[in-house]
């Protein structure tokens, strides 16, 4: 980081398109450490972080979902004679849309129909529709909830690159509300193996969007309160309340998008959270068509927003060479110019070169906790040149 520091009042100012990639990113890195000092950012948290300790990402999490119905429409084809055609048919469906024993290229074409023509809620509602067409006694949510609890736990634990946890890491950093797309528990098990909070605490910090929190709902929003200390938002539901995963695309409408639902006060929630509090988005990507959306409308509507209460997203910048070129990072930087006009996006990139690593998991799962080791690097830093300053003089 250079000398020049940011104050604590806020940066009413635009990031200067004429700047080079290394000036934006450390102008971008310093507003984030103004705002980190003010322990006023909430982290929202995506799949990338749970992928970097073994857990599905969504590709995974859908071919896995995928083959679990597919075993039980094939023990429904066994008995159920009647229908013995249009089952065949119907899995076969459901196998175009899996990447699973495909050829690179044959899953490379699967993977950008599904992520642009359907998505993977369209794809897992499809499969939730076949359960009930066919009266197969579960659903999507009971696959996922036995997934969990008979898989993905079991690997998450025992996966090698444990020890490359950013929920860790992220502990080490002044954040102190936290919000999440992730069923799992792993952001409640950091904040009682690294902040000590006991188990009693966490039943009443660690919530979903259910009715029956509406405190934690109206605590949330609020920086530097005491009561909103520590808080966990799971905004898609979570494994203990197996009722509030939202999984399909009928979940997703029913959550964000029907008026007069139970989802009012959940979306009244989350909009005030993005435009009163900054947000440091880690583990995402930027292929969610309705999360963009939502932030260009903010950005609309509120065009201090980008510096007054600034959105920061880790995004990850593949290379094959030990730097990116010059003309890769020009590249780039015009991709995030676009960010931060469209959505009031401050891109924080990280660099992964894949010829260092086995596999794609493990090259994101270690990149992503660099990065947010020196993001708590740069901050200590911060504030020691800030202490640093000689103190005024009484008159």
């Amino acid at each position: 980081m250079t000398s020049q520091l940011v104050l604590f009042g806020p940066q009413i100012e635009e990031i200067n398109s004429a700047l080079s990639p290394d000036e934006r990113e450390d102008r971008v890195m310093q507003l984030l450490c103004r705002h980190l000092n003010m322990k006023t950012v909430i982290a929202f948290i995506g799949a990338g972080c749970s992928a970097a300790i073994g857990y599905p990402d969504w590709e995974g999490f859908t071919n896995q979902i995928i083959a679990k119905v597919e075993e039980s429409l094939a023990d429904k084809q066994r008995t159920d004679k009647s229908n013995e055609y249009h089952i065949a048919r119907d899995r076969d469906r459901l196998k175009s849309f899996s990447t699973e024993n495909r050829s690179i290229e044959e899953a490379a074409k699967v993977r950008r129909y599904v992520r642009s023509d359907l998505t993977y809620l369209v794809v897992l509602e499809e499969c939730d529709k076949i359960l009930q067409k066919y009266k197969i006694n579960e659903n999507v949510r009971d696959i996922v909830t036995n997934l969990f609890e008979s898989e993905w736990n079991r690997n998450a634990k025992r996966a090698a690159n444990r020890v490359h946890n950013p929920y860790e890491i992220l502990m080490g950093l002044p954040i102190k509300r936290f919000v999440t797309t992730n069923y799992d528990s792993e952001i409640r098990e950091a904040l009682k193996t690294k902040r000590g909070v006991s188990e009693s605490e966490l039943n009443k910090k660690v919530f979903t969007q259910s009715e029956k929190h509406t405190e934690q709902f109206s605590l949330y929003p609020l920086a530097r309160v005491k009561e909103s200390e520590n808080l966990v938002f799971h905004c898609h539901g979570s494994l203990c309340e197996k009722e509030t995963m939202i999984i399909t695309e009928d979940h997703y409408q029913e959550q964000y998008l029907k008026e007069y639902s139970h989802g009012e006060e959940f979306r009244q929630t989350l909009d005030l959270m993005f435009t009163s509090n900054p947000i440091l988005f880690i583990g995402y990507g930027l292929g969610d068509e309705d999360l963009m959306r939502w932030l260009r409308k903010i950005k609309a509507n509120r065009p201090d927003a980008p510096y007054r209460n600034p959105i920061f997203v880790i995004v990850e910048r593949w290379h094959k060479g030990d730097t990116p070129s010059q003309a890769e990072l020009e590249r780039e930087e015009n991709k995030y110019r676009s960010y931060y006009l469209r959505y009031g996006l401050h891109v924080i990139p990280i660099d992964i070169k894949d010829k260092e690593y086995k596999n794609e998991s493990q090259a994101r799962g270690q990149a992503l906790c660099r990065k947010l080791k020196e993001i708590k690097t740069n901050w200590r830093q911060w504030w020691s040149g800030i202490q640093e300053k000689p103190k005024f003089r009484k008159s």
